[in-house]
């Protein structure tokens, strides 16, 4: 096992050890990517990486790959699978003590499972309920907390999906938060139509028909992001950024920008931040580095106004 995979793991940086793992035959390796599957809630690819990768895991640690495999039955509630697995691993030969104890044990550890994941489920019901009435009856800081909400469940393999839709439906009026809602409900892949009103004019989306449109020019920002925290020596204009990039490229919906579209916003973004912290863009390196139009400059600054207002 590298050394960079342990620490990639042991920093939460899940999504490195995935990528760094991809092609790994290595036993140590691969049990850190089923964990790192885990960690990020895809549950599904842990118990395909599992039953691909079992011999060379269970080899490798019994204990740490019983547990894994345990956690994800008991997620899918797949008690039969729960039972073969419980005699597979109780027909192991001697390791150590340790891992008899734990074997011996399991009943009450699968018990602990259930108990957890039946808690975890009253507590979502719940917070799916918080989430529906501060969108449908809170004020706009309400309503922005649980957007926020919305992701750290999504983060848990929770779907939020329904609620969403039935808020895209039942209103029609197009704000930052309906934009935020509606980036969710494009990589939900959300397949019915919406009809809401954007100064003044009305339009009808399918949301899964912006799917790839919006993974494709999402990508190509954070890139832009990325490289704009490394090159922008402006710290208070790199939070700025950081913060209204993504709420205005959403916002521009259902206009579709291209790539060369995102100077021009980043331009303006660096220009606004820079009117809001009096900062001298006549000197910004990382501005001179973009290729901008004026016309779609300002066009961008009256949306990040608004956005900044709402958001």
């Amino acid at each position: 096992m590298s050394e960079k995979i342990k620490n990639f793991f042991q920093k939460g940086d899940y999504e490195n050890v995935l990528k760094e793992t991809t092609f790994s035959d290595d036993a140590e390796d691969l049990l850190f990517r089923i964990l790192s599957f885990e960690a990020l809630c895809k549950y599904k690819d842990a118990l395909q990486e599992y039953y691909k990768s079992r011999n060379l895991v269970e080899n490798w640690d019994l204990v740490s790959s019983c547990k894994a495999l345990m956690f994800l039955l008991v997620y899918f509630k797949k008690d039969d699978e729960l039972k073969k697995e419980l005699e597979h691993f109780r027909d192991f030969p001697y390791i150590n003590q340790e891992t008899e104890e734990f074997m011996r044990n399991l009943d009450d550890y699968i018990v602990h499972l259930k108990e957890y994941f039946n808690e975890s489920n009253k507590d979502s019901t719940q917070n799916l309920q918080d989430i529906k009435d501060a969108l449908f009856s809170g004020n706009n800081d309400e309503q922005l907390y649980a957007i926020k909400k919305i992701y750290d469940l999504e983060s848990q393999g929770i779907s939020c999906l329904s609620i969403v839709s039935d808020y895209l439906k039942s209103t029609s009026k197009f704000d930052t938060n309906y934009a935020l809602l509606l980036d969710y409900a494009i990589f939900a892949k959300l397949p019915d139509k919406i009809l809401f009103r954007k100064k003044d004019k009305y339009y009808s989306i399918i949301p899964e028909e912006y799917t790839t449109y919006l993974k494709v020019l999402s990508q190509k920002l954070n890139e832009k992001v990325s490289y704009m925290n490394m090159t922008e020596k402006n710290i208070s204009i790199v939070r700025y950024i950081s913060v209204l990039a993504r709420p205005t490229f959403i916002y521009m919906l259902p206009e579709k920008m291209t790539t060369e579209d995102l100077d021009s916003l980043l331009a303006a973004l660096v220009i606004q931040g820079s009117k809001l912290y009096g900062a001298d863009i006549t000197t910004d390196d990382y501005l001179k580095s973009l290729v901008f139009t004026e016309t779609k400059v300002k066009k961008f600054e009256e949306i990040i106004n608004i956005v900044q207002n709402e958001f």
